[in-house]
Order: structure tokens, then sequence, then C-alpha cells
């Protein structure tokens, strides 16, 4: 699971740099009015690109969250729902 972070990540950096390769070679200035405005081209892009490698260090760093299973799903929701606070034991060890 670790790994499909930082290949989803690796594929938005590609898919913003071919954006931009795309607007390049479609004769655009790339400070022009119509790449900045209409394409969002460098805001949308580094969003995304800040987005995704969020996105892969929690899934590198939590490889087990959500729960694998569902009884292990099932068994920590049982342990942990209820009027009070949940207790430490909720937690999940890693």
């Amino acid at each position: 699971m670790r790994v499909v972070g930082w290949v989803l990540f690796a594929a938005t950096c590609g898919m913003v740099v071919l954006q931009g390769l795309i607007l390049a070679t479609a004769g655009y200035s790339m400070t022009s009015y119509e790449v900045v405005v209409d394409h969002v081209f460098p805001l949308l892009g580094i969003g995304a690109i800040v987005g995704a490698g969020v996105g892969a260090l929690v899934v590198w760093r939590y490889p087990g969250n959500p729960p694998r299973s569902p009884d292990e799903s099932r068994d920590i929701s049982d342990r942990c729902s209820g009027p009070s606070l949940p207790s430490p034991s909720c937690r999940r060890s890693s």
C-alpha cells in the first residue's frame, strides 16, 4: 500500500508536467491571462502536487489505516463506541 501513494504522487507530477507541455506547445505565453486565469496552470498544479504529496506521506506513515479486514474494523468499532470517551485501548498499535 505504501508504494501506491508514491506511484499516484508521481502520476500527479507527470500530469502537471504534461499540462505545462500541452500549454507550451499550443502557443500560449506561460504568463498570459489565458494560461494563468483560464487554465489555472501553475496554481492548480502546485495544489495538486502538494495534496498528492501529503496523501503519499500519510499512506507511507500509516499503512494500516483504515483497518485491513472487516473483522478488525468491527472489533475496533465495538470497543470504541459508546457514550463515554474512548479509552487508550481503542488506539491501534503499530
